[in-house]
């Protein structure tokens, strides 16, 4: 584990707060036990994960599960945050497990190739994620504050500073497109696979909303 600073650590081109996880933990996520019924939602820091977690948790309430916790962190934990997993509590967990992560695939848990897992992957437009994550480093005591948003811009380029390296990276709305485009004409997504944009899911919402209103 390279340790980037007082606070930050890196494994693998993975960012994290040092208090967070170990080189050893993320490494022995490689043979995690992955069930049919678990469902990850993956995303890239400051993409609306904090967001897709309430909703994700508030469905699988609905059907009487993981009320026995009491935060979303708790419904829903950081599979790669170490003390979640104390004592094997993640194996303990009755199904259906949830977990989020901003693991990178390589990082992930290689059982999710083989099982039926659900796998919820959230993505931003690039330029209002970046100017998100560039608010929250500057508010956030455990992460490096950058010295200017164009400092920050070279950090979310090239992962370093408190930056993840980056999962994809469209430049523009035409290349978002395309690739949304390629993913459904390839194998590269499987039946597990949730895909949907950002704007159609909230237009989903607001049509549930409307309807519970009259």
């Amino acid at each position: 584990m390279e340790q980037l600073s007082n606070r930050l650590c890196r494994y693998k081109n993975f960012n994290s707060l040092s208090t967070n996880t170990t080189a050893e933990y993320i490494a022995s996520l490689q043979s995690f036990e992955v069930r049919d019924s678990d469902v990850f939602l993956v995303s890239y820091p400051k993409s609306g994960t904090i967001w897709a977690q309430q909703i994700i948790t508030s469905i699988y309430e609905l059907d009487g599960h993981v009320t026995e916790y009491f935060t979303n962190s708790q419904k829903m934990p950081w599979l790669e945050w170490v003390w979640g997993c104390a004592g094997g509590a993640y194996t303990r967990r009755p199904s259906p497990r949830l977990f989020t992560s901003h693991l990178s695939q390589v990082l992930m848990p290689p059982g999710l190739m083989d099982k039926k897992g659900k796998i919820v992957y959230l993505m931003r437009n690039p330029k209002d994620n970046m100017t998100s994550y560039y608010h929250f480093s500057k508010t956030l005591a455990g992460l490096e504050t950058p010295q200017s948003f164009a400092q920050f811009f070279e950090w979310y380029l090239t992962g370093n500073g408190t930056c993840l390296h980056l999962h994809y990276l469209p430049n523009d709305d035409d290349q978002e497109e395309s690739r949304i485009k390629f993913y459904k004409k390839t194998k590269t997504l499987r039946e597990n696979v949730i895909f949907n944009k950002f704007q159609q899911f909230l237009g989903f919402l607001q049509s549930l909303y409307l309807f519970s209103d009259n």
